[in-house]
């Protein structure tokens, strides 16, 4: 199932944006309001915000898009109805619409204006090292998989209500590999890390119990420290963390 972001750059790249400004200049309607700190109430700029929708007899999907201004103010031209407005403010905050949903949604008919409160989030990092190079070794005994970036390694959290979220592959340089999740603060998950390929160790070469790892855990509202980074990509100390760190010790036997 194709997902909104992948809607949304579905549209901006190629067959909806030609459509969009037809349907909208025949029957738009306006809607606008304020993305802001929710802790601090001070305004946002630069936000991205978007709106996506399938419109009547049409399988391609309609986005129109938007950016904050120094106020934190956006306005949007949207179709008519109930409508869902999504936020991509950065690393440092939540979508509301992954981790709030329904606070986004605004019905045209009844309100043209939406005010957008956006939460700071936590970091949740899966740090692999892999000093041998078993995990490109594995990839590489299965042509389909030789191109792939990514070691073959599931991280997932699972929150409260039991619902299961991938912990996203963000890059890779030679050894070390990183996963990542912006996930709400004060927010108790249960981190799984697992691989029916690799081989998996804790930071001291101790083999994981059944090749996997699992530790719940509540998200700190403050990070631990300034996280290092093997990847040569700094988070910024802004950004509060919780990291874990694994050893890729070879592959598992057939």
């Amino acid at each position: 199932m194709m997902t909104l972001r992948r809607f949304v750059t579905a549209s901006v790249l190629g067959l909806s944006l030609g459509t969009a400004p037809y349907l909208l200049s025949q029957n738009g309607v306006s809607i606008g309001g304020r993305v802001y700190d929710a802790d601090s109430n001070a305004p946002l700029s630069g936000v991205r915000i978007s709106s996506v929708w399938i419109p009547v007899g049409s399988a391609a999907p309609v986005a129109v898009l938007a950016r904050s201004q120094d106020d934190g103010s956006f306005a949007l031209t949207v179709a008519p109805g109930s409508r869902v407005v999504c936020v991509d403010a950065g690393k440092a905050y939540l979508d509301p619409c992954q981790w709030s949903p329904g606070t986004t949604t605004i019905d045209t008919a009844r309100s043209s204006r939406l005010d957008l409160p956006l939460r700071r989030g936590v970091l949740l990092i899966v740090r692999l090292h892999d000093p041998t190079g078993a995990g490109q070794a594995a990839l590489n005994a299965t042509p389909a998989l030789a191109k792939v970036p990514a070691p073959l390694v599931a991280v997932t959290a699972v929150d409260a209500s039991g619902a299961s979220r991938p912990i996203p592959f963000v890059a890779s340089s030679g050894a070390n590999s990183e996963f990542s999740l912006l996930v709400p603060p004060s927010t108790t998950f249960r981190l799984g890390v697992a691989s029916s390929t690799l081989q998996l160790a804790d930071v001291s070469g101790n083999p994981l119990a059944q090749n996997a790892f699992s530790t719940s855990l509540v998200v700190p509202t403050a990070s631990e420290g300034p996280p290092p980074s093997p990847l040569g990509r700094p988070l910024g100390s802004h950004i509060p963390s919780r990291i874990f760190n694994f050893v890729v010790t070879g592959r598992v036997s057939p």
